[in-house]
């Protein structure tokens, strides 16, 4: 059953306390689990998180920068292969860009 469901990933700089780190989070775990694969991808670091995040898959990539960040954003996305990647920040919004002339869909 897993494998009808539509793989999201939603990218933000970090879960540093702010509006728009609040707002992916919870969207991240309040789409319907019957309908969506939610993963809330992390650009930052594990220990500057603000929100608590819990029943979604969580990746770090551990960078400081989104732009020293965009070959493993490239590489996470390419791995996990989702239908829809969602960033919300100008700046995570230009290095998907980037990104998404690498991928056909």
């Amino acid at each position: 059953m897993a494998d009808n469901k539509i793989r999201i990933q939603l990218v933000i700089p970090n879960l540093s306390p702010g509006g728009a780190e609040r707002i992916l989070a919870y969207l991240a775990q309040n789409l319907d689990p019957l309908i969506f694969e939610s993963e809330l991808v992390i650009i930052g670091k594990p220990q500057k998180d603000g929100y608590e995040i819990k029943n979604i898959k969580v990746t770090y990539l551990n960078k400081d920068r989104v732009l020293s960040a965009i070959p493993k954003l490239a590489l996470t996305i390419k791995k996990e292969k989702p239908a829809i990647v969602l960033g919300t920040l100008s700046h995570v919004n230009f290095a998907l860009g980037l990104i998404s002339i690498f991928f056909q869909k």
